[in-house]
Formats: C-alpha cells, structure tokens, sequence
C-alpha cells in the first residue's frame, strides 16, 4: 500500500498493488451570511475520477444518496446542493468525498534474456531489465522501481520514464551470486502523473516478485572415513551420526532451511535442519537386517536453489574380536617352528571361519585354519637371530571389523641341562680323579653330542706348560668323561679346596657354569685286625696279626725302605714289651707278638696299636687300633639250681644257684672267703637292692646258694631283672673265672572277675543303669572302690556316670543312651583296672547289653485365625517329648500333607515351629483336612502326627470411591471407584462393575454408562446425564464382583450424583465505542455452549435488553437482532440512552435465557458500555482558481 502525505496537494489517497487508488476529498463550506438557503459547491474533478461517497460534516461515516451530481468517469465535476440536504447548522464544515482513481501502472514484468514475462526465475549472474507499462497516456511520467531482496532490504532503485508507447524500461542489471542472494525477490514501481504537466491527480503503484535461483552442492563432512569417498564404516547395533553441509556455490556461503532427504534400505526419512548450513541424522545400525553394504541416496532442494543428490555407501560390520590362548607371547628356541593360535569370532562368540588372516612375521610362515574361526599360527625361527618379536596379526573378513592382536615371540637360546657325578673331588698326591658330565638338550630331551671341546676349566693355571692337566672326552651320546691330573710334586691342600671353575659354552644354546672343589691329599689308608686276637692262657705269648693298607690304590703298605713304624702300649703298664715280623700274608701285613704275663693276672687287657710312615714324604696317614685281648685263668660255670616262679603281689620268691669249677668237677664254695656276690639290677624303676635279698650257702651242698625276696618290694607287676655276678678273689689261687648269671622275676596281678545284673530296656536318652561288683578271685571277696580303680568302656563316645555303694561294694553305671548310636540293643564292653598296689588284675572287655527304646512325642498346634485365600496364614505347631514332659530340645522335620512349595516351616526353638500356609494351595474357599507330621532329627525319638480342619474364606475388599462432579446435562456424570485387595492394598483387575440408579431410564453397561480401567484397582465410570434425566440429584449404586480366583469378596457404594443446567458464555466480539450523537449503536456477540464451543440459537425472545444503573429494558421493537454464522449483532439507535444529551460509559445490561428443558442451557448476563460523541462537521471551500 502506498499512501501520499495528507497535506499533499489537499488530497489523501491510498493505492494497493495494481489496484485502483482510492481518494478522501475533504471540502470545507464556510458559507456566507444569507446564502445557507442557497448554498451549494461544485468541484472540478479529473475525467477519470469516480465518487461514489458524499456525506455531510455532521454525519462524515453516511453516504447521501440524493443532494448531488456528477462524479461519474467523464464528468470532471462533482456537484453538491448543500440547501437541499440539510439544515443551516449541518451545512458548515468538511464535507467528506471519497471517489476512486485508476492505477496508472497496468503492468510490470522482467526480462528473461528472450522475453518480457511477469513469473520470472533468474539464475545467479543473469542480466535483467524492469519494464513498466502506464500506457501512453502518461507519456513522460516518471516511474521510481526498487527492487528488494528476500530479505526485505533494499538491494537497488532506479527509476525509468514512459515512452511514447506508455513503457517505462529500466537499463539492464545483472544479479551476481556473491551479491545478490537466492530466494524470493520483490520488485515495486510507483508513479504519479505530475511528469506529464498535470497536476498530481492520479498514481500508480505495483508489486511483482521473482526469484533468484543459486546452484547447490551437497558435501559429506563426518563421518571422517566417508569425507571424499562416500564410503564409511560403522559397527552393527553402533550409531551412525551424518553431517552434511550444503553449498550455494554462486555465493561460496551455506546454505540453510532446505529440505535434505534420504532413502534407503529401511525407508525415507529427513535430516534435521541445524540452521547454519550443516544437516544431521543419527541413525540406528541395529534396525539394519545385518551386514551388509547399504547404500543411502541424498536428495537436498530448496525453492530458491538448484537441487543436490548424492549417495553415500555405509558398509555396517559386525564386531568381532581376535584373541589367542597363549596370549601375551609365545617362546622357543631358535630353529624350532613357534606354534599359536588365534581365535578370530564375532562378539557373541560364533567363529568367523574363510577371514584373511596375516601377520609380519619376516621369516616364511603358514597358517592352518582349525574351524570355528581358529587359526594356527607356525612360524619359522631358523637364522632369527636370539631376541623378542613383536608379531602383529591381522584378521579380516567381509562386513566384519578388522582387528589386529600383538603377540610378542620370543626367539631363545636352546634350553639345555647339566648333571655332573660330584662336586668334589679329593684327588690322592699324584694321581688322577674323574667325573661324568651329562649334557641335555632340554627342549627336545636329546643328548648334545660331539661338544667336548665347548667344556673347558681353568686347571692349567696350577701346572707347566706341556703338563697333562685335565681331559675331556665323550663315553656315550651326551656323557662326558672329565679327568683332573696331579703331580706327585704338587702342594697338598690345606682346609680349603682348590676351586676348579668349568664353562659350557656352545654357540646358540644355554650357557652353563659350575665350580668343583678338588683336594690334593696324602693317601687315605686302612688299619686294621686281620682277624680276631684269641684269647690267651696265662704265661703264653698273645699273637695279634695287623694289616696296612693304601685304599686309594687298595694295595698294602710294605716296609721294604723301613719306613713303616709300629708301637703297641697298654694303660696298666708303663712299658709293654712286643715285636713286630713281616706276615707271610704279603705286603702290609704284619705279626705282633705280646708276652702274656707281663700283668701277672688274667683277665681283659686294653691295648693301642699305632702305626705311621715316617718317611721323608708324608705320603700316608697314621692309623690307630684300640682292642683287647683276654687272658685266661680256671674255667668256671654258673647255674640256676631251682629257677624262681612267676609270683602273685605280695607272695615271695625263691630260687638256687650253683658255682661250679669245671676243671675239678666240683662245686665252689666260700669257706675260704674267696668267693664275692654281686647282685646288680638290670632295670629301672624299683628301689630293690642286693640288701633286700635273703641269701645262704647250702650247708649240705656246699657251693650251692639259696635266695629269697618279698614281692612286695616292688612298685608294679611286671618281670625284673637282676645280674648275679660270682666273683673269684683277684691272684687267690687256682685264679677261678668270674661268673654271672641273670635271673627273671615275674611279678603277677591277682586275679580277679566281674558279677553283675541285667540292664533293663530304657527310652532313648534315658540312663541305663547297669550294677556290677570287683571280685578278688583269690579272696572270693569283694574290692572296694579306691581312686586307684579305673572304670571305663570300650566303646568310644559312650557317655556315663559311676556311683558306689559303700555298704554293698557294687559300682552301678549310669549309661547315657543317647550316645549309644540309636534305637536297639547294644554290646557294650566294660574294662576295671586297678593302678598300683595290691595290683589286681584288669577284665577286660566284660560285655553287657543295653536296650533302647523310642522316646514317645506328641504333637499338638496352637489356636489360630482363618485365612483368606491367597494370603499366608501362620501356624505354631507344638512337638512334645512326653517322656520328659517338655519340648526344649525337640527338633525335626515338620510335613504337611500338600505341596511343599506351598507352606514353609520356620523353627521357633525349644519345640515350637512356625508354619507358613499358602492357601493358593486349596482350589478354593471352604474347610479341608490337613495331617501336619513331624520326623526327629534324632531317630530315636517316635514321629509325631496330628490331623487338623483347616478353613479358608473369601478375600477381602474394599470398595472406595471419588464423590463424583456435577456434570451438565447431555455429558457424562465421571467418577473412578477403587476395589483392593484389604490385605495387599493393591489395586483389584479383572472385576466386574455394573452402575445402577433412579434415573429416567434404566442404566444398561457400553449404552448409557461405560466402565474403563485405569489400573491399580481403578475403575473409570461414566454415566450419561441423559439417561439419569432433567438437572437435579440423583442416587446410584455401584456393585462390585469378582468371580475365579483370588475369590475376592464383592463390594457395592451409593453416591449421589448430581446433573446441572449446561453452562453457557456470552463473548462482546464488538464493543458499541464511541457513536456519533443520533447514530447507531452496534455490538455484536457470541452466544455458545460453554462446553463444546458451540454457538446457540437464540430469538429476541430469549433476550432482556436493558440500560443505565436503573436497567431501563430497551423494547424488543427498539433494537434489530441480526444473526451471522458464527456471531450475533444487536442495533439501535443511540438517543435511546439518551435523547437530549450525550452520555459516557453508559451500561448496556443483556441476559440470555433459553427457558426450562433440554438441553438445559443456563441463563447468562453480560454487560458492556457505550458512548456517544458529538457529530463531526466540516466547512469546504471551492478551489481558488489561479489568478
């Protein structure tokens, strides 16, 4: 719209775009005095105007219909009669003409490189030209064009002049791309003709767009991997996020607000517009079917650019991973094939078997498929010098993810072993000493062979040059002889050893280093007996025979140089006389003779025979013999006469022995005093000593002698041992032999047995009582009880108590049958023992059976509450020991006769079990009979069974409600009720509702009322109003049931519902304003259904109309009620509010009320203000011709 200034030219125009422009011509009549009766104007007007509006100044908003002429197209005048239309007080003022104009511009169109067109689309960097048409008439007007860009701003004006032929033409323009952007132009021309030589009478004004199109490309800028190939890779079940840009590649710039499009294997769907030029999609890969390579189509357009496509491949792999056993590394040694294995599978663990499998190894390698996606690795160490390689593999299939794994092989020496026979070696002066060297091949158990020259030691430093100092050499595969050489010149060692250091050193294998420590020594030699010296009469020469000899070289040691000494001593003699020949035995043997009576007695003699080289060269140790030899005098003998008995305690012993002189054949006695006793005990333990022993020589055998002991003496009974030695008086002719003899004496327990009664049968873990008594089988009497008698069974883990009778000597034991190992008869056996004094003898194993019985029980539950069904109920069972009359202690298992899985026993302690019932175990509510029994954990104890009714009752329920809303008539009375369970508090599915009332019409379910459930318990009811009648309370039933299982109880609620009058609204869409004095007052409304946004019919009838704070009722004849689609209008003439003054915010009271009956609309009042304002007035002029 275009619009001249007001004060321009004493018009106002507005103009719309090739329309015709529309004139307000404002005459003022400023009439002299004495012409009102006869005033009237005529105004010159252009030929092409056209009035079609005159209106007085007091009523500038009414058209006149009479009172002028002219002002027709052609006329060129208007002609007004002021006398004839009004009074004198309403000619004075401006009087208001409006008339209309064509628009000068008929035309408008640019050129498109081949011609004029109005819809034109021009591409960056076209050249253009604007040309207006105005038509000849207005030759030389000139035309003002601008032209915008999509962005409403101002790009370029120009303006053009019509020619002769009534076109205005700008010059060409060209649209560069860096310049004038894409989109929707808009090109305006307005023009006037006063570039004719007129006045400024009419105008022209016109809009035209056209669009500026741009090429586009479509450029892929993530993922990485598809920038420049349009090729990426994603992982299934990954998202895949795409960013694309968009170009204008006219301007260099991106390009938002285009629609960027994809297709492909799941559908089209659309990139998100991020508003700077880039597009964005986030798809899911795990809606993909699977691998595969997809291929995604691009298509980008936009009104204002050219459209841009492209595809981009998305090749979706599963994951997959690549894993080996012997992971981190592998090793071996060189020259050996190393051996893995790869295990190359998808992420859920299926093997991925035909994949390319590579590693880079330098050396050659092969690779073994295994199945199952295994692959075996061998690869080739030879020449690979010793170190550790880092191999990585690569494993690759189709639509599956590379992966690569680095496994580290270590290339080694060859792992080999040693084992030599000694660490030591102690080598005699001179002489040479060998050991045995094993060399392994470890890692192929093969003997290393042909290495005697990789074995060296460090021995040559102790000898010359040319010296044979040590060799080596090779027995059997693997084995090696080493010898270490001496000279008979060498040092000996001292404490310490020669430390001989040997280095196994071979290319490629483990090296080895160990030390032998070697002992250069004097020659280990042998002193010995060469037999057994005999034993020598007294006066005879005592022979002893010796040999010598060198164990290193097991040959004897002669005495050929003399140097080979020998002395013989003996501790009772300061100075012994002997002499030493050679021994027809051979070399190192040697005979010592000894005159025997150089002691003058008999007897054993010590001597110490020591020999030694005594040489230049200390080449032989010395060596000692420590022996005896016996020198005889008359042979005696000993003897037990009357050997001793085995004795009970307290009894005595006897016994006789003889001393008998074997050369004489006579008994020898004491009557010269010659003859000493020796008694020795041979054992520990008693304090009997020769004293205590009673002896005599026989008066009628002399040389025979007599002994007797109390076996009292003796702390125990067991066998003692005595040596009695007869000793002849030391150099008392004839010089008898001593002589000594042992003798045994065996103390025994008095013998002893048990009496005792039958036990009689008890109940298990009873005590059984079984009475015995000890009885001296010698004294036929009874033993009493004493802290030395000791009473025990065999039987382990039998526990007992023993009490004694005094009066009666009985032990009765008190048996705890409860350890006996159960129900039945057991064999126990008894053992009575007596430490110490008088010594009485244990019995053993006495047996005795007890019999045990079952403990009797009971049991027996205590009162409890009927339970609904579905939920637990909890009984406490009572199980009774009735032998002891209590339940501490009672322990079992308690069954029920039903499903285990439906109860649970919970043990209180001390009898008392808890029993958890689930009473889904019963098909439904009613009375059943159940047998609860219960096994001891102890299986002496007798099951105790109890059969007991058990009843179940339905669940209950509760019913609650929300008191319902009043609702209008015609909508749904709503309201929600909650069934739950009464013991859960959970919410009731599955019931079923029924609603029932007082209404006009019976209530029938999916008719007039619905039931929806909400959930947890909640029951949605809604109830139409119509069905229930006229607005007004009403009572309803909701009844509840439930039929199958849980069994719930059914419930039932009245409410009271309450249905109202439909409310409506009254909307002023149109206020009265501000009314010209005498004119109409207008306003207009809606009238609708509060609810439903509806309008209503309504008549006059319907309306009470009134005004001013008294609420004056405009008469229904007074005011016009126009009714529109949508909208209602009300009219009346203004003086009604007042018909002699002007009034201000004067109220207009209006009330709506249908009346009774459906739908029960409510009544609605609404008020609103009017005004009136004084009539506007207007003085025109004619024009002023120029003068």
């Amino acid at each position: 719209v275009y619009e001249i200034v007001s004060t321009s030219y004493g018009e106002r125009f507005t103009v719309n775009n090739g329309t015709s422009a529309n004139f307000t011509t404002y005459f003022r009549a400023n009439i002299p005095t004495g012409y009102s009766n006869l005033y009237f104007f005529n105004e010159s007007l252009p030929l092409d105007r056209d009035v079609f509006f005159v209106a007085q100044p007091l009523a500038p908003s009414t058209n006149l219909t009479s009172g002028w002429t002219g002002g027709d197209p052609g006329d060129g005048f208007l002609n007004v009669s002021t006398y004839d239309i009004t009074g004198e007080a309403g000619r004075y003022g401006y009087w208001r003409i409006l008339s209309t104009s064509p628009n000068m511009i008929n035309d408008l169109r640019l050129w498109t490189g081949s011609a004029w067109e109005r819809n034109v689309e021009l591409r960056a960097g076209d050249t253009t030209q604007i040309r207006v048409y105005v038509g000849a008439g207005f030759t030389g007007s000139v035309v003002n064009i601008t032209v915008y860009e999509p962005d409403g701003s101002e790009w370029m004006t120009t303006s053009a002049v019509a020619d002769g032929s009534g076109y205005a033409t700008t010059t060409t323009f060209s649209l560069p791309g860096s310049t004038a952007p894409a989109g929707d132009w808009m090109v305006q021309a307005h023009t006037n003709n006063v570039g004719t030589g007129s006045e400024w009478t009419s105008v022209g004004f016109f809009k035209r767009g056209f669009k500026v199109v741009h090429a586009s490309a479509l450029t892929l800028t993530y993922p990485d991997d598809a920038v420049g190939t349009m090729v990426t890779n994603v992982t299934y079940g990954d998202l895949l996020l795409i960013i694309t840009e968009v170009e204008d590649t006219d301007s260099s710039i991106l390009v938002p607000g285009g629609v960027l499009t994809f297709t492909w294997v799941l559908g089209t769907d659309t990139f998100d517009d991020s508003g700077n030029g880039e597009y964005t999609k986030v798809v899911d890969t795990s809606l993909l079917p699977g691998k595969g390579a997809y291929v995604m189509t691009l298509n980008w357009s936009h009104s204002s650019f050219d459209d841009a496509s492209a595809a981009l491949t998305i090749n979706v792999n599963y994951p997959a991973t690549l894993t080996s056993p012997e992971y981190p590394g592998i090793e071996g040694p060189v020259g050996d094939a190393q051996t893995f294995t790869v295990d190359f599978s998808n992420t859920n663990g299926t093997g991925i078997t035909g994949a390319d499998v590579t590693c880079n190894w330098t050396n050659p390698y092969t690779i073994t498929p295994q199945g199952s996606g295994l692959y075996q690795f061998q690869l080739d160490t030879t020449g690979m010098p010793i170190g550790e390689y880092p191999v990585e593999i690569t494993a690759r299939n189709s639509f599956v993810e590379p992966q690569t794994l680095v496994m580290y092989v270590q290339v080694r020496e060859i792992y080999n072993s040693i084992k030599y026979s000694a660490n030591e070696l102690s080598i005699p002066l001179g002489e040479a000493e060998s050991f045995l060297l094993t060399w392994t091949d470890t890692d192929h158990n093969t003997p290393i062979q042909g290495s005697a020259s990789s074995i060296t030691c460090n021995w040559t430093d102790f000898h010359q040059s040319g010296d044979v100092n040590y060799t080596v050499v090779e027995t059997s595969p693997g084995v090696y002889n080493i010898t270490i050489y001496t000279k008979s010149d060498d040092p000996l060692t001292g404490p310490d050893k020669i430390t001989v250091t040997f280095n196994i050193e071979k290319f490629n294998y483990q090296n080895h280093t160990f030390d032998v420590g070697v002992e250069i020594r004097k020659r280990n030699t042998l002193f010995v007996l060469d037999e057994p010296i005999g034993q020598t009469p007294y006066g005879s020469t005592i022979t002893v025979l010796v040999f010598y000899q060198d164990t290193d070289l097991r040959v004897g040691i002669a005495n050929d140089t003399g140097e080979v000494r020998i002395t013989v001593s003996t501790p009772d003699l300061s100075s012994l006389t002997f002499s030493c020949a050679d021994s027809s035995y051979g070399a190192g043997h040697y005979n010592i003779s000894i005159p025997s009576d150089q002691w003058g007695s008999i007897g054993w003699k010590d001597l110490t025979i020591f020999i030694e080289w005594v040489g230049a060269v200390d080449k032989f140790y010395s060596q000692t013999i420590l022996t005896s030899v016996r020198v005889t005098g008359t042979d005696t003998d000993i003897f037990l006469e009357q050997a001793p008995s085995a004795t009970y305690y307290q009894d005595s012993f006897s016994f006789s022995i003889v001393y008998y002189d074997m050369v004489s054949s006579i008994r020898i006695t004491n009557s010269s005093g010659h003859v000493f006793l020796v008694i020795t005990p041979l054992d520990a333990g008693h304090l009997v000593t020769q004293s205590d022993f009673t002896v005599y020589e026989s008066g009628t055998t002399p040389g025979t002698y007599y002994f007797s002991l109390d076996s009292s003496l003796f702390p125990s009974t067991d066998t003692f041992r005595f040596e009695l030695a007869f000793q002849w008086e030391k150099g008392a002719s004839p010089l008898y032999e001593n002589q000594t003899i042992v003798v045994s004496l065996v103390v025994l327990d008095r013998p002893t047995y048990i009496d005792y009664a039958p036990v009689p049968s008890t109940p298990y873990g009873e005590l059984a009582e079984y009475t015995f008594s000890f009885i001296d089988t010698l004294t036929s009497s009874k033993i009493e009880n004493s802290s030395q008698l000791l009473i025990s069974i065999n039987e382990p883990g039998v526990v007992f108590t023993v009490l004694y009778n005094g009066s009666t000597r009985e032990f009765t034991l008190f048996i705890d049958t409860a350890t006996l190992g159960g129900i039945g008869t057991h064999t126990l056996h008894l053992n009575v023992t007596y430490v110490g004094a008088p010594f009485y003898a244990t019995v053993p194993s006495q047996s005795f059976s007890v019999t045990v019985i079952l403990r009797s029980t009971q049991l027996s539950h205590e009162p409890f509450v009927p339970g609904q069904w579905g939920n637990n109920v909890t009984i406490e069972f009572i199980y009774t020991d009735v032998v002891a009359g209590t339940t501490s202690g009672m322990t079992g298992t308690l069954t029920l006769s039903i499903s285990a899985s439906m109860y649970r026993v919970t043990p209180l302690g001390n009898g008392h079990y808890s029993v958890e019932l689930n009473t889904t175990a019963f098909a439904s509510d009613g009375v059943y009979s159940l047998t609860a029994t219960i096994v001891h954990s102890n299986p002496n104890y007798a099951t105790g069974v109890e059969t007991f009714d058990f009843s179940i009752l339905k669940r209950s329920t509760q019913l609650g409600y929300d008191s319902p809303d009043p609702a209008p008539y015609m909508s749904n009375v709503t309201f929600t009720v909650t069934y739950t369970d009464d013991s859960t508090g959970r919410g009731i599915a599955g019931a079923s509702v029924t609603v029932t009332g007082n209404g006009t019409s019976a209530l029938v379910l999916d008719t007039n009322y619905w039931v929806t459930y909400l959930g947890a318990g909640q029951y949605l009811i809604e109830v139409d109003t119509t069905a229930l009648g006229a607005p007004g309370p009403y009572l309803l039933t909701v009844s509840v049931t439930y039929s199958g299982q849980p069994y719930y109880l059914s419930a039932s609620r009245d409410l009271l519902a309450r249905v109202t009058e439909r409310t409506t609204q009254i909307l002023i869409t149109k206020t009265p304003g501000d009314t010209p004095f005498q004119e109409n007052i207008v306003f207009r409304f809606k009238y609708q259904d509060f609810l439903l946004g509806t309008k209503i019919s309504i008549t006059k009838s319907d309306i009470t109309l009134t005004h001013g704070p008294s609420q004056t009722v405009i008469a229904s004849g007074d005011y016009t009620l126009n009714e529109y689609s949508d909208y209602y209008e009300i009219i009346f003439n203004s003086t009604i509010l007042n018909p002699a003054a002007l009034v201000t915010g004067h109220e207009i009271q209006m009330t709506i009320d249908t009346g009774a009956g459906a739908p029960y609309y409510m009544s609605r009042s609404i008020t609103t203000t009017a005004t009136t304002v004084e009539r506007s007035t207007q003085i025109l002029f004619p024009l002023v011709a120029e003068t």
